[in-house]
């Protein structure tokens, strides 16, 4: 645990302290899990007697005169209330539902403050303000911190994190820009998911998968009738779905002039019409942007409208592919790996040269190819370990080494351009024999360079 960790911690657990007399868990069915210390002199009988007990049976028997617990489950939802027990305090109870990784609620915990007092009652409301605030800032930070996209010890990759902390809570427009995998898409989920939006709808709006011609109707939406195969009842259209929202449009870059124009309008003016329609929609839509074209370039050769260009570009992010952060695979691989050992429930290491063959190729893919290769590595490698051998299978001959910006020491590179030949042609051919003959040299000299292949595990 990090010293900076520890101390949040220390912090979160003296406020705890500080504010609740009474810490209650309950499972998904109500029945008491775990109860603090001071039971017997809050609830008004010892705590053995409230474990493993239902809260409404709890209810019933006039422990508590209303329970929080029965509220939480009912709604799924945080509740608050005022509760009597049968000690004759007056308690102000928070009730919190936890879900589970399949969103099933799975656990109710309780935090109460004896309020018989009312100096404390007073008091009460202030302080619990201030804790959930400083609770609300702590969540940011750890779901920053637990995301494949911000895994960084990259300068570059810190100032754009940055960035996006700070324009997640506004109502900017933002333009992504960087190279396909790079992860526009997930950064721009990022910046809704702590947006004020984030509890209405994300849409993503593919403008290069989309046929041109049904990208209108798609987009606005269209009136029963409007052409031909339309629906009778017409449909809404995705701006209409986002509304509340945010839209993201990938590959901005791919969409027609036409529907720019239209696009245009909706930026500025917050309303539309359906394809066919006659009434006025009007919307509130946080707009993101993302491509991996030169959009100003585009400007230049009449490709994209300029107009169009500065409403997006309000606020611009650049983000660096994987090659020009290669500091952050060591920590991006061994997130992936336990995210897809947990996904297959397989058990898999890397080994520390593995990691470093990943560091020295280029990613053309960035952060998607080495995501896809992660995965095919922990279902297709044999042994528990993966070494650079199985990457190699995997990446390519040759590509793995000379397809990245570092200069290798040339008895180093021509080790690894020997081996990576010889096991493409162990692969293909099998026997020493014919491999001899394919790559011209002895048979001989082949059988002891696979042996010594085979003893650093590399096929």
């Amino acid at each position: 645990m990090s010293i900076q960790f520890q101390h949040a911690y220390n912090e979160f657990e003296t406020l705890i302290k500080e504010i609740y007399d009474q810490i209650t868990v309950t499972d998904g069915e109500g029945n008491f899990l775990r109860i603090s210390k001071s039971a017997e002199k809050i609830f008004g009988v010892p705590e053995k007697e409230m474990l493993g007990i239902n809260a409404r049976r709890l209810e019933e028997k006039g422990v508590f005169d209303k329970s929080i617990t029965l509220r939480v489950l009912e709604s799924g939802q945080q509740r608050s209330l005022i509760q009597t027990t049968a000690a004759s305090k007056r308690l102000v109870v928070d009730g919190f539902p936890i879900f589970d990784d399949r969103n099933r609620l799975y656990r109710v915990v309780n935090f109460s403050r004896d309020v018989t007092n009312k100096e404390v009652f007073s008091n009460y409301a202030q302080t619990t303000k201030e804790l959930f605030s400083w609770l609300q800032e702590e969540y940011i930070r750890k779901k920053f911190e637990e995301n494949l996209f911000v895994l960084t010890n990259s300068v570059k990759m810190g100032r754009v994190i940055k960035l996006v902390k700070q324009v997640a809570r506004t109502e900017a427009t933002v333009l992504l820009k960087g190279e396909t995998g790079v992860g526009k898409s997930l950064l721009a989920k990022i910046i809704h998911e702590f947006s004020a939006r984030k509890e209405c709808a994300f849409i993503r709006v593919n403008c290069g998968a989309i046929p041109e011609s049904l990208l209108e109707s798609e987009l606005f939406g269209y009136e029963g009738g409007s052409f031909t195969g339309a629906s009778k009842n017409g449909k809404k259209g995705l701006l209409e779905l986002a509304d509340g929202g945010t839209i993201l449009f990938e590959e901005i870059g791919e969409m027609p002039l036409h529907l720019q124009v239209k696009l245009l309008d909706v930026i500025q003016e917050r309303e539309f019409f359906r394809v066919g329609g006659l009434t006025v929609i009007r919307t509130s839509i946080r707009f993101i942007a993302a491509s991996n074209k030169d959009l100003k370039n585009m400007v230049k050769e009449g490709k994209f409208r300029e107009d169009l260009y500065y409403r997006l570009n309000v606020i611009p992010i650049e983000i660096p592919p994987l090659r020009e952060r290669k500091e952050d695979i060591p920590t991006i691989t061994k997130h992936l790996m336990s995210k897809y050992i947990k996904k297959y429930a397989i058990k898999k290491q890397i080994s520390p040269d593995a990691v470093e063959l990943l560091k020295k190729y280029n990613w053309p893919g960035n952060i998607r190819e080495l995501e896809n290769l992660i995965e095919r590595l922990i279902i297709t490698s044999e042994k528990t370990v993966i070494e650079t051998g199985d990457i190699i299978n995997l990446i390519g001959p040759c590509e793995s080494i000379l397809s990245h910006d570092e200069i290798l020491p040339l008895k180093k590179a021509k080790e690894l351009v020997e081996t990576e030949i010889l096991m493409k042609a162990y692969r293909q051919y099998k026997t020493t024999r014919k491999i001899a003959e394919v790559i011209e040299v002895d048979q001989s000299t082949v059988a002891k360079k696979l042996k010594k292949i085979k003893e650093l595990d590399l096929y």
